[in-house]
């Protein structure tokens, strides 16, 4: 669920940087977040599977991480937009940070389990 949820929307976001026909950017934005949505299977399963004693705890780590990234990707994107009066480069890095994520998810977590019991 998560390699869907990273790599496909990963792709659709690289193919918006490229597109200029306004009904296949449509399309290709409404799959980024439709893979996406696919994420939320990947990410709350792999904690509840890794960390059940700790998973509040972990669960809201990452939403609190994803909300500060979030304020700032939105800062970070109006200057960018500001600075080269397009969407490209913001798509761009959109897209690489997705492969990235993907690629860390793959590669680095392991299904081990982490904390099995309250402590």
């Amino acid at each position: 669920m998560q390699l869907i949820g990273t790599v496909l929307p990963g792709l659709s976001v690289l193919a918006l940087t490229y597109t200029t026909d306004p009904s296949v950017a449509v399309v290709l934005l409404a799959s980024t977040l439709c893979f996406q949505a696919f994420s939320v299977g990947g990410n709350i399963a792999y904690i509840q599977d890794v960390a059940p004693a700790r998973a509040g705890f972990l669960l809201g780590l990452t939403n609190a991480t994803g909300v500060a990234v979030g304020i700032f990707a939105n800062i970070l994107t109006g200057y960018i937009v500001d600075s080269t009066g397009s969407f490209q480069l913001v798509f761009l890095l959109t897209g690489i940070i997705y492969l990235v994520a993907g690629a860390v998810f793959c590669t680095m977590l392991q299904g081990k389990m982490l904390f099995d019991r309250a402590s």
